[in-house]
């Protein structure tokens, strides 16, 4: 079968198998497009066209791989070539060196651009890299104090020269003055001229160059006297004195007035523009000053006029009454389309020409414009004489017709 499914010009088995449409002889797509008449049948011009059921059964059957040797359906052989040979060429992500995938795992291992981690410091580090990172970059490598000469880790090194070295100088922790560790502790105690003290007034530790400044201004025993009231107080009472003086000038939280403080209270509740006040017509609550205003442009519940017929009605019901209420509101008959006053509109109704009005005796509805016209030409239950000329009876309208058939003058009139 496999020689039934071969080109005859590459001698191998079809690939995108076309067929020719005058011997239907099989050929590969690549190999017959160059041919201008058929290589079976010499005809021309050439016409091919492609054979799917033949391409299908091409494509199950198994082919060897070339670089494996695995079995492979011939369909899908470049996709095997390129996503699933083990020995398909691929590049190191790390080196870019080319080589077989099937050892690609062997060379991550011993890549000298691989990654590594670095044992003390715990940084990534290429393995190329990894010797002059441990001599020179490390942070945790181990150098010598220039002080003392101990070995200690690099990233330590410069709290071992200020916190553990023999050697190191220490500054004063007052005035910042270094010296050597056997003199601190002298000079802090007796020889600092910003060493500490103890304030005889308050017991507060105090340095010794601020002393004075301290007893004037900032010791908390000290006496002084309140600006307001004039009283004395020792100064650390002064502040809480300040919460409560009587005579001290405050500031209104409301309006932002200044007031004494014992006048607080009546400014909050008789002066202040700020101040919330209740309005004695919506029992709503507003401040002083916007009461005014609230109650002549604002308030629903005031009582204003209506400019139409001048009655009293509450603001919120202004504009409905004037729409729906007010008597001298003008309206517009839905009948004959007249605008009259509210209060005439019922009245009118009753003399509308255009009210519809119910005949008492036909039962049948007319304008009241019409009644006339009706009773007198439209009615079918009105009195009309007899057409026959001898008879001239009254009768009703739509009855005439078949007493006209049946009146007994009628013969006499013929």
């Amino acid at each position: 079968m496999s020689d039934d499914l071969c080109c005859s010009i590459c001698l191998d088995i079809c690939t995108d198998a076309v067929a020719t449409n005058c011997c239907h002889q099989l050929f590969c797509a690549s190999c017959v497009s160059q041919c201008p008449t058929c290589p079976a049948c010499r005809k021309r011009p050439l016409s091919v066209y492609s054979n799917v059921p033949i391409q299908r059964i091409i494509g199950k059957m198994k082919k060897p791989c070339e670089l494996c040797g695995a079995e492979i359906p011939r369909a899908d052989v470049e996709d095997h070539k390129k996503r699933f040979c083990p020995k398909r060429q691929v590049a190191c992500a790390m080196c870019k060196e080319v080589m077989e995938f099937d050892i690609m795992e062997i060379h991550a291992d011993t890549c000298q651009e691989r990654e590594v981690s670095c044992e003390s410091c715990r940084e990534t580090v290429v393995w190329k890299n990894l010797k002059q990172h441990l001599t020179k970059l490390c942070v945790k490598r181990l150098v010598a104090c220039k002080k003392c000469g101990v070995q200690v880790i690099l990233c330590d090194r410069a709290f071992h020269s200020q916190n553990l070295c023999p050697k190191r100088l220490v500054r004063c922790q007052y005035c910042g003055v270094k010296e050597a560790l056997k003199n601190a502790i002298s000079h802090e105690t007796s020889r600092c001229p910003k060493r500490i003290l103890e304030c005889s007034r308050c017991c507060g530790i105090v340095s010794v160059d601020t002393l004075n400044h301290h007893d004037k201004f900032l010791c908390p025993k000290r006496i002084l006297c309140c600006k307001d009231c004039e009283d004395l107080f020792i100064a650390e009472e002064m502040e809480t004195h300040k919460g409560y003086c009587p005579k001290q000038i405050v500031e209104c939280d409301y309006c932002c007035d200044e007031v004494v403080l014992d006048e607080l209270e009546e400014h909050l509740e008789n002066t202040c523009p700020k101040r919330l006040v209740t309005c004695k017509y919506c029992k709503e609550h507003f401040s002083a000053d916007t009461l005014e205003a609230h109650i002549g442009l604002k308030c629903p519940l005031v009582n204003v006029k209506c400019g139409t017929c001048f009655g009293l009605v509450y603001r919120k019901y202004l504009d409905l009454h004037r729409e729906s209420w007010c008597p001298q509101r003008q309206v517009e008959c839905t009948l004959c389309r007249s605008t009259f006053t509210a209060k005439h509109l019922d009245f009118h109704k009753t003399r509308c020409p255009k009210q519809s009005l119910k005949c008492n005796r036909c039962y049948n509805i007319f304008a009241r414009e019409d009644t006339d016209s009706h009773f007198e030409y439209y009615c079918p239950k009105r009195y009309v004489q007899c057409t026959v000329v001898y008879c001239r009876e009254e009768v009703r309208a739509d009855e005439l017709a078949n007493h006209v058939t049946y009146c007994p003058k009628k013969e006499g009139e013929m």
